[in-house]
């Protein structure tokens, strides 16, 4: 009995702790997409600044997808 309750609750820290990471990754990338698209505006027009957004988001969702997609992958 206490053995299944230490797995459930082992089981249920591994998931919170792995929200909690990606929710970070989700933050340092906003963070990091507002940075750029402030400096390529400032730095080059509002063009470029387009531009860079719309290739940093297509990274990014990229990156999303191919996470996404191993992490629910079955193995057999």
């Amino acid at each position: 009995m206490v053995g299944k309750i230490k797995g459930a609750v082992m089981a249920e820290a591994k998931k919170i702790s792995v929200a909690l990471v990606t929710w970070g990754f989700g933050v340092v990338a906003m963070i990091a997409y507002c940075v750029l698209v402030y400096w390529l505006k400032h730095s080059f027009g509002i063009y470029v600044s387009m531009a860079g957004a719309m290739v940093f988001l297509a990274f990014a969702f990229f990156f999303i997808d191919l996470w996404w997609r191993l992490s629910h992958k079955k193995y057999e």
